[in-house]
């Protein structure tokens, strides 16, 4: 190391037998390279323990951008702990979350951004993070169709579509990663697209759960939550829940949250200063909330996936059936808890029992009914295609049960026709 010019040493990270502390910092004195030192990564033969690992790879990824040009080394300076990955702030968070989940339940976070995709989970106390560089809306439009396939993005589409439409669309998406769909169908090209790379994600992801079989269904995940412009700032918050759902296809009852503002990325670095900081702020509501999504597994065996009773805390009550293959959302408002009944057709079960009472909290989407069971089945056939995506999004459309005025009814029937138009 001695002989290599000054901006060509390495920085080194030890994370071996805490017995040998001394000597490795004796051995690489700070003139010739930067030396981080972490606890143990592996005590025993049995046990790994990344987290102190993690914490200083972090800071040698500031280290190593203070020495670029561009002022980083200001900005690093404002911090004691300086700039942190963003990757390192998700999985902060979100062990966090997984400490206080329910025994047998995780959770899960998804982020979709320009040129990545990141997946952090939490189960059995332990967090996992998955990042694919060559996913994503923007800047990694045209490899995100290169690793999911076209076809499998085709799928979703309810108008014909050839390879070479969605290869201009993520070329063009690719060459300016800041536009905007501009049309109808350049906003399902891209929703299409979504749902592909968070699945391709996730299945990366997957391979390193632990105690988790690849290829069974997604773990019960209480919350799932979803970040990236293309989930966090849709018109309707249905929409957002309805792409979660296609993509990751969870089953049973989970919790569907947004972090529309970024509060997670920042709070993950805040917890390392002022822990309490996290916690007041997620419980003060610094996710967004869609609301209680209620999964079936199976398939449906009958014109109807299931009847549903849902009781407010004021007493009344409402009571709806959700056809097979479709979805329902019913109104329920953040904050809110009501006691639902669940009594599933033949062919589907809810956590292995065909009717089941449960006390679900609401939120923008309200309480999402998926009648469509698991796996997921999407048509071939693009008649069928035209005809079914367009019910699935008019049903997570949260439908109004309260009373309403008719001048109130008027306004809202106006305002839904306008929408339609635009």
């Amino acid at each position: 190391v001695s002989l290599l010019p000054l901006g060509a040493r390495p920085v080194i990270l030890y994370a071996g037998n805490e017995a040998l502390h001394e000597q490795v910092k004796a051995l690489f004195s700070d003139d010739e390279v930067q030396l981080f030192v972490a606890a143990n990564v592996r005590p025993t033969l049995t046990e790994e323990r990344l987290n102190g690992a993690q914490l200083e790879l972090a800071l040698v990824y500031g280290a190593y951008k203070s020495n670029n040009a561009g002022g980083f080394s200001d900005v690093q300076g404002m911090s004691r702990l300086g700039v942190l990955p963003t990757a390192n702030s998700y999985a902060n968070v979100i062990r966090y979350l997984g400490e206080l989940s329910d025994p047998g339940t995780g959770v899960l976070f998804v982020d979709v951004g320009s040129s990545t995709v990141t997946i952090c989970a939490a189960l059995r106390k332990e967090s996992y993070i998955s990042i694919r560089p060559d996913l994503g809306l923007g800047h990694s439009a045209v490899s995100s169709v290169e690793q999911v396939g076209a076809q499998n993005v085709l799928r979703w589409l309810t108008y014909p579509a050839t390879e070479n439409d969605l290869l201009n669309y993520v070329w063009n998406k690719t060459l300016r990663p800041a536009t905007v769909p501009q049309s109808p169908e350049d906003l399902e090209m891209e929703y299409a697209l979504t749902r592909e790379v968070i699945r391709t994600a996730l299945s990366t992801a997957r391979q390193s759960w632990r105690g988790v079989d690849r290829n069974a269904a997604l773990p019960t995940m209480r919350p799932i939550i979803g970040a990236g412009a293309v989930l966090s700032q849709v018109l309707e918050p249905g929409i957002s829940a309805l792409l979660l759902l296609d993509a990751l296809q969870p089953s049973g009852v989970t919790d569907l949250r947004l972090d529309p503002y970024g509060v997670i990325a920042a709070l993950g670095g805040i917890a390392y200063l002022q822990p309490l900081a996290l916690v007041q702020v997620l419980e003060a509501g610094g996710l967004l909330s869609l609301g209680t999504a209620i999964c079936p597994d199976g398939k449906p065996g009958a014109a109807n996936a299931m009847t549903v009773t849902v009781k407010y805390a004021s007493g009344r009550t409402v009571q709806r059936t959700v056809e097979s293959g479709g979805l329902r959302a019913i109104e329920l408002p953040s904050g809110q808890k009501a006691t639902v009944t669940v009594q599933c057709e033949r062919g589907l079960t809810l956590n292995g029992r065909r009717k089941v009472t449960l006390t679900v909290e609401g939120g923008a989407a309200g309480i999402v009914f998926d009648g469509r069971g698991r796996p997921l089945v999407i048509p071939t056939d693009i008649s069928r295609r035209k005809d079914l995506l367009p019910r699935w999004i008019a049903g997570v459309r949260a439908e109004q049960t309260t009373s309403q005025t008719n001048s109130q009814v008027a306004a809202q029937s106006a305002a839904q026709s306008a929408t339609s138009g635009t």
